[in-house]
This record gives structure tokens, C-alpha cells and sequence, in this order.
């Protein structure tokens, strides 16, 4: 895993290992470190299953002496719903499922914080036996006076979604 690689590289020799994979040529010049320069010989597409699940990615194959690795998978992983997770012991790649995420927001804070523990029942009390004395009234009274007989007239605006 390389998160600094614009796309996702494998060797000619592993793309050739693979049975029923369509390739186009894919010309595109690319550089690595040290400002070495190189150039990508296929493309394919492929669905790259890791830890149950899957990620439509495409893989571009270089020469084999290019790569230190069989597969480098790059940034365009990552622009899925993969997450990775780096600990010491091991690097894991994970599926998010955003709606899952927002759905699952928990906060642990109580309902009626007022700092002090021996006075949140009595507030608690308070509260519940509110009653607002006066209901809901506006004594205002708009009037608009005009000078002249021309009507006033304002294009309606559309407010932003």
C-alpha cells in the first residue's frame, strides 16, 4: 500500500500470471522516486477483494524491473469507501458504509447536565412541571403607508438548497 501513488501499479509478469483478464494498452509516463521515470505498458479493470470485501479499481501493469512489488495499490483505493488502518501489529483495510456511520452517532452526555448531581432531580422536576403561564401572542401590528399610488413590488428570491 502506497497512499502517495496517483494509481494503482502491478509487474508485467503478475499481470501475465492472471487467467481472464481483458487488458487495453495504456501508455502514460510516471515518476517515482529519486525522479525516476517510467511508463505503464497495460490497463485493466478489476474487482480487488480484501478482508470479504470489494473495490472496483483499476491496475496499471509496468515493467518488472520498475516496481519493487508485485501489486502497489495506490490513492485511487483509498477515493472508495476503503479506510486503512494502520497499528503496529498489522495494517488493515476496511469498508465504510457512510449511512451506517451517520446513523451511528452516539454522544454520552446526559439529557440534563447542570454539573451539580444532588440538584439534577430536583431541576429535573422543574422542568417537567413547567407550565408557560402566558400563551403565545405577538401585540404587534404592521401597516405600511404609501405616498404615491405605485405598488410596491419585490421579486421573489430563491433561497439556496
Amino acid at each position: 500500500v502506497d497512499t502517495g501513488c496517483d494509481v494503482n501499479l502491478c509487474r508485467e509478469s503478475f499481470l501475465r500470471r492472471l487467467s481472464g483478464v481483458h487488458s487495453v494498452s495504456s501508455r502514460m509516463q510516471l515518476s517515482g522516486p529519486a525522479d525516476t521515470c517510467f511508463g505503464t505498458v497495460h490497463r485493466f479493470g478489476c474487482e480487488l477483494s480484501v478482508d470479504g470485501e470489494s473495490y472496483q479499481v483499476d491496475i496499471h501493469s509496468v515493467p518488472d524491473n520498475t516496481i519493487g512489488y508485485d501489486v502497489i495499490l495506490g490513492r485511487p483505493l483509498f477515493q472508495t469507501n476503503a479506510v486503512l488502518r494502520v497499528s503496529p501489529q498489522s495494517v488493515t483495510i476496511t469498508h465504510v458504509d457512510a449511512t451506517q456511520q451517520l446513523m451511528n452517532i452516539n454522544a454520552n452526555v446526559s439529557e440534563l447536565d447542570i454539573g451539580v448531581r444532588m440538584l439534577s432531580s430536583t431541576v429535573q422536576e422543574m422542568v417537567d412541571a413547567y407550565c408557560p403561564a402566558q400563551g403565545i401572542t405577538a401585540p404587534m401590528k404592521t401597516v405600511i403607508v404609501l405616498k404615491d399610488e405605485v405598488p410596491v413590488f419585490q421579486r421573489p428570491r430563491r433561497l439556496a438548497p
